[in-house]
């Protein structure tokens, strides 16, 4: 039976496919399958088994992890990591939320695989966060005890104690379609504000193109900016993260190259309180380029959960 693991990552369309040694954390033939139905999810998985005698999957999926099962928020599927290891005759799988298995790949990140948004006081072994908006929003924690990397997922996007905050400084008046943070803060909620907004309907990226020439686009996206960038800063001191702050996803790559980043770190570091702003002047952000990152993830995991138990 091979010793390598098989790395999985389902998202709404695709599935991505690698397979894992957590020796030297390598992964090979990497590959992404489109995946129009349940079936021909198990069609890839029950294929890759078999061509590659595998005895262990580690699966990652949006959607809460409780225990080893995930009720996935993107497509109409449950997952039970025990059922399907039981039908896949093979010895694990195991079940990972997908910012679950980002945050477990933060401590394999290298200067190669990340660019600066912000300076900072960089610090190994700290508290980190893992944060995206996109389709919804992602958040992880990464904590380290007796110096060993330990990840915290959460449902932040779908909290709803910004929302009032949220409202009025996006000059929402009809609510009925915000009920949750990631209405606000995410690609999606680009979208549904700048509709309220305007009546139109804009994707995300038609938002961000028309920022130099849409005065409405310009508006909402400064406004994002700045509105993320307070909670942002609000998580970070929550959580003291002095390990700093790692953004993920195509929107957050986008906006990095944008000249409104530059309010990210003036809102970010604007407290009212010296010794805090003091704190978060010293808390780097990061944009991570790493491709198939939760797949190193996954594979970080396979070998970490070993060191745990």
């Amino acid at each position: 039976m091979s010793t390598e693991k098989l790395l999985l990552d389902l998202g709404g369309t695709n599935l991505r496919v690698g397979y894992g040694n957590d020796e030297n954390l390598t992964i090979r033939d990497v590959s992404k399958v489109r995946v129009d139905s349940n079936e021909d999810i198990f069609k890839v998985v029950n294929n890759s088994i078999n061509e590659n005698n595998i005895n262990e999957i580690v699966f990652s999926a949006a959607g809460p992890r409780i225990e080893n099962k995930i009720s996935m928020t993107n497509r109409s599927l449950d997952l039970d990591g025990d059922l399907l290891a039981h039908e896949l005759k093979i010895k694990n799988c195991i079940l990972l939320n997908d910012w679950e298995s980002i945050g477990y790949s933060l401590p394999l990140m290298t200067s190669e695989d990340i660019s600066t948004v912000k300076d900072g006081d960089i610090k190994s072994c700290q508290t980190s966060i893992a944060i995206g908006p996109g389709t919804g929003l992602g958040f992880s924690l990464l904590t380290y005890v007796d110096g060993k990397p330990h990840i915290h997922a959460t449902e932040l996007g779908n909290t709803r104690s910004r929302n009032p905050y949220l409202a009025d400084a996006f000059k929402i008046t009809n609510t009925v379609d915000f009920k949750v943070l990631e209405d606000y803060i995410s690609g999606t909620g680009l979208r549904k504000i700048y509709k309220s907004r305007t009546g139109e309907e804009k994707t995300a990226e038609e938002i961000l193109s028309s920022y130099d020439s849409d005065k409405y686009s310009k508006e909402i996206v400064d406004t994002f900016v700045i509105s993320f960038s307070t909670i942002l800063a609000d998580l970070s001191l929550s959580f003291m993260a002095t390990g700093g702050v790692y953004f993920a996803g195509s929107l957050m790559r986008s906006l990095t190259k944008m000249s409104c980043i530059e309010l990210m770190e003036k809102s970010f570091k604007n407290h009212p309180s010296k010794t805090h702003s003091d704190i978060l002047e010293r808390i780097p952000l990061y944009m991570i380029h790493k491709e198939h990152t939760p797949l190193y993830g996954n594979l970080n995991y396979s070998k970490l959960r070993r060191v745990h138990d």
